[in-house]
């Protein structure tokens, strides 16, 4: 569908502009998934966002299939393993963040101390086990990290993935995780950062779900 590929490159370029996405092989990758098709579109490898065309982006099914392109990112197989476990998602996004991957190196979850955190995860962000990427463990771990409602986990040492409905959203999460992991490090510059209590989170998480989805 050439709209989802419009989005989709929309997504990678806007996260480039934003400063959450390097360029070359560090960039990370991003995917949506046609939920009538089932078909998963999914940056090339080692690309910048700006300089791939829709032509370029590679189509696959979800059981790895390649249906137009050439060199899908190594990261294909996490992605497709959260699209099988999360019928839900529609757009997977996957970032070497400063903030976050620091959390990531220490195999540390980043904890619910900020409010746009609660409104848009409404959970403390955990840590995927580590494996090397392009392997099924590595997927298996994302996805059992990524359960309830999370739809952010940190991969172990390695960086950040997003699970949303719509790639806008994706990106939104993505931006306020790293912003949350800035934050919160900068926090524990001054002294112990005070963390939200269930209650808090659940009601943060109820009135954004409310104002803006209802």
């Amino acid at each position: 569908m050439e709209e989802l590929k419009k989005r989709l490159l929309a997504t990678g370029r806007e996260l480039e502009r934003l400063g959450l996405s390097t360029v070359g092989p560090a960039k990370g990758s991003c995917s949506v998934r046609d939920r009538h098709t089932n078909r998963v579109y999914i940056t090339p490898s080692g690309k910048s966002y700006r300089d791939v065309g829709e032509e370029e982006l590679v189509v696959t099914d979800l059981d790895g299939q390649l249906l137009e392109g050439s060199k899908p990112s190594v990261d294909l197989i996490f992605h497709r393993a959260i699209y099988r476990a999360r019928p839900e998602t529609g757009a997977v996004i996957h970032l070497h963040t400063p903030y976050a991957t620091a959390f990531a190196i220490l195999r540390q979850e980043i904890p619910v101390c900020m409010q746009a955190l609660a409104n848009t995860v409404g959970d403390a962000i955990p840590i995927a086990g580590f494996a090397l990427p392009g392997t099924d463990e590595l997927g298996a771990n994302i996805v059992a990290a990524m359960k309830g409602r999370i739809n952010a986990v940190l991969m172990a040492n390695h960086g950040m993935v997003v699970a949303a409905p719509t790639p806008e959203e994706a990106l939104s999460i993505a931006a306020t995780v790293e912003l949350a992991a800035q934050a919160t490090i900068a926090a524990r510059s001054i002294d112990v950062p005070t963390a939200l209590t269930q209650e808090e989170i659940d009601g943060a998480r109820g009135f954004y779900a409310k104002r803006f989805f209802n």
